[in-house]
C-alpha cells in the first residue's frame, strides 16, 4: 500500500507555493532549488497524486490545476492519497491522535527504532514543513502547528472543521478500491478502523464521526444519487451503497 519511504522526503515537506509554480509553469519547477528539494518535491508529487514513477504528469493534473492550487478540495485528495501512498503519512493518520498537543518527542519515540535517528528527524522535518506551509495543516484541521520563534515545536490535530463532501466521496470510493471492491458497506464497518484494514476512512483521516458523516452522506445521496445511496432509517439500519461501475477516478472529474 504505502510506497514512499520517509527518507524520500530529505527535510522538505509539500508547499503550496511548490504547486503553485507547478500549476501556473510545469517546467518551472526545475528551479526551485537544488536537486534535493526538487527530488521530494517529485516524491511528495507522485504521493498526492500529481505524477507518476517517471515523473510525468498523471491524467489527473490538469483536473488539479483547474481547481487552483489553494483549493481545498485539492488538498484534501491530496491529504488522502498521500495517507494510502506515503509511509510517514499513514504513520501519521493512524498514531496521530485528536485534540492532543504532541510534541517532537512523542514522535520520535512512535517512529520505529529500525530507522536512524536522522531519517526520523528528517521525516519529522519533512511532516511539519507538509503541515505548516499547505492547508493540510490549518483549513483541513490535520495539524495546527504551534511555534517557538520559527521553529514548530509542537501539533495539534482536530477534525476538518468544513469538509467539503465530494473530498468524503472520493475517501469513500478508495476506500472500497482498498477493500477488495467493497461497495456497499454500514456507518459502522465504514468507521470500523482496525489496526488491521488496509483501507482508510474519513473518521481516521480527517476525524469525523458518525455524527459528522450523516448530513454529509445524505446530502451525497440527494445531489450525486448517481455516485451514492443511503438508507439512514433513525440509526437503526445505516447502509451506504456505491456505485459498482464508478471509482474514485470518476470523482475526481466532479470535484
Amino acid at each position: 500500500m504505502t510506497t514512499t519511504g520517509f527518507s524520500s522526503y530529505n527535510t522538505f515537506g509539500l508547499r503550496t507555493e511548490w504547486i503553485k509554480i507547478l500549476f501556473e509553469n510545469p517546467e518551472a519547477i526545475k528551479n526551485i532549488g537544488q536537486k534535493p528539494k526538487q527530488d521530494s518535491f517529485f516524491h511528495w508529487g507522485k504521493d498526492v497524486g500529481l505524477f507518476d514513477r517517471q515523473r510525468k504528469p498523471t491524467i489527473f493534473f490538469d483536473k488539479f490545476a483547474a481547481l487552483g492550487a489553494e483549493s481545498v478540495k485539492l488538498w484534501g485528495v491530496f491529504w488522502i492519497n498521500a495517507a494510502y501512498n506515503s509511509s510517514l503519512i499513514n504513520l501519521f493518520v493512524k498514531k496521530a491522535p485528536f485534540y492532543l498537543e504532541i510534541d517532537n518527542a512523542f514522535w520520535l519515540e512512535t517512529l520505529d527504532n529500525s530507522r536512524s535517528p536522522r531519517t526520523k528527524r528528517n521525516a519529522l522535518t519533512a511532516l511539519k514543513g507538509t503541515l505548516r506551509y499547505s492547508p493540510i495543516g490549518e483549513k483541513l484541521g490535520q495539524g495546527i502547528c504551534k511555534l517557538k520563534g520559527n521553529q514548530v515545536i509542537s501539533i495539534t490535530r482536530t477534525p476538518w472543521p468544513y469538509p467539503e463532501p465530494l473530498v468524503i466521496l472520493y475517501s469513500l470510493y478508495l476506500l472500497a478500491e482498498h477493500s477488495d471492491r467493497l461497495h456497499s458497506f454500514t456507518l459502522t464497518e465504514l468507521l470500523d478502523d482496525c489496526e488491521s484494514r488496509e483501507a482508510l476512512s474519513p473518521k481516521i483521516l480527517f476525524g469525523l464521526n458518525a455524527d459528522d458523516l450523516r448530513p454529509i452522506l445524505q446530502g451525497l445521496a440527494n445531489d450525486r444519487p448517481d455516485f451514492i445511496r443511503v438508507n439512514f432509517n433513525k440509526g437503526f439500519m445505516e447502509n451506504i451503497f456505491l456505485n459498482e461501475k464508478l471509482s474514485s477516478a470518476d470523482v475526481i472529474q466532479i470535484l
